[in-house]
């Protein structure tokens, strides 16, 4: 069991470790990132700035989205989503269920603007921290209006009882300030002679990053509160990354414990058979010299017979008993029988045996 435990602890700790680095990595990426100006910025046409960061205002390209509940509010990402509440009955306990019954997301193409610098933004969808931090724009919760006797009977049948319906709207709104990182391209004046280009502003675009470990950051947050968060999310990871790995010493340290006790027994036991074999060849040398004289073996009376064969193995019948089980002080096995038990259960009281040691009986 201890081996499961310490194998689940590793996945748990390389799944830890892995994150842990990931963060810390970005989190440095984010601390080294330049803040480029565009607006005072020499960039020419097609030029790439690997990773870097801008800020700007949210501006939709073409078309904006509406609120499905406030006509007034605009913007260009849009999210609804209906949860299902309920409560879920286990044994004398009762736990509040929050299940997410659909999720749908609309988007339209959008600009981040500063000054007269116009930045597109290729796949929004992808970039962190983005969705996590939309406006809420409305929500709404329906009770059900089940009976109490149809709540009774569903919580007595399926162990929960449905308590409402919530419908939550969120916005990316037109107008909010959002601080990016990203690969940045200087768009070619070719490519912005259309709407895009219709105040003549200078056009750039911002993608995810070729490079590896660098991650599409498009967030309300400044970069300031930003680091904050990955500052504290990695001290959490930090924490947890200790407690698992001190678990897993512990645990590892057990196991090692177990291996070492397990070869030191071994080789404890192969050195007491090794003895014990000695010892049953002085002892056969010893029987051979006790009944050398054939007359006396004839002439042995029948309570010798039975004597001799009470003094043998309980397992093959056929060999003499030549070792003492302990703790439990049975004296029933040859060395043969010995080596062959599957177990180090005594034969005669079942008693699990620690140790042996050789004997004679004549």
């Amino acid at each position: 069991m201890e081996y499961i435990f310490l194998g689940f602890d590793s996945l748990v700790v390389s799944a830890l470790y892995y994150i842990y680095k990931k963060k810390t990595k970005t989190l440095l990426n984010i601390k080294n990132a330049t803040e480029i100006n565009l607006s005072d910025n020499k960039m020419v046409d097609n030029e790439v700035i690997d990773y870097g960061m801008i800020v700007g205002l949210v501006s939709p390209d073409n078309i904006e989205l509406t609120s499905n509940y406030d006509k007034a509010i605009k913007g260009v990402i849009r999210v609804v989503e209906v949860r299902e509440h309920g409560t879920k009955f286990n044994n004398n306990t009762s736990l509040d269920t929050n299940r997410l019954v659909s999720r749908v997301i609309n988007d339209v193409p959008f600009s981040l603007v500063n000054s007269n610098v116009r930045v597109q933004v290729d796949d929004p969808l992808t970039a962190n921290y983005l969705l996590e931090y939309l406006d809420l724009t409305h929500t709404n919760f329906e009770q059900t209006k089940d009976s109490l006797i149809k709540k009774i009977l569903a919580g007595i049948f399926t162990n929960e009882s449905v308590k409402g319906i919530q419908t939550t709207e969120s916005m990316l709104k037109k107008g909010t300030r959002l601080t990016a990182f990203g690969r940045i391209e200087k768009l070619p004046n070719i490519a912005s002679t259309s709407w895009l280009n219709q105040n003549n502003m200078a056009n750039y675009r911002i993608t995810e990053s070729s490079l590896k470990d660098y991650e599409f950051i498009i967030t309300p947050l400044s970069r300031k509160a930003l680091i904050e968060k990955l500052i504290k999310s990695t001290k959490s990871l930090k924490i947890f990354l200790y407690l698992f790995t001190s678990v897993g010493v512990v645990v590892g340290s057990y196991c090692a414990y177990k291996v070492i006790k397990e070869y030191l027994d071994k080789r404890k036991r192969e050195r007491q058979l090794e003895q014990a074999r000695q010892e049953r060849l002085k002892n056969q040398r010893a029987r051979a010299q006790h009944y050398d004289d054939e007359n006396i073996l004839q002439n042995q009376n029948n309570d010798d017979r039975q004597d001799s064969a009470t003094a043998t193995c309980v397992i093959c019948l056929v060999n003499p008993r030549e070792l003492v089980l302990l703790d439990c002080g049975h004296v029933c096995l040859c060395m043969d029988c010995f080596e062959r038990m599957p177990n180090s259960n005594c034969p005669i009281c079942r008693q699990r045996f620690r140790t042996f040691v050789p004997c004679y009986i004549p």
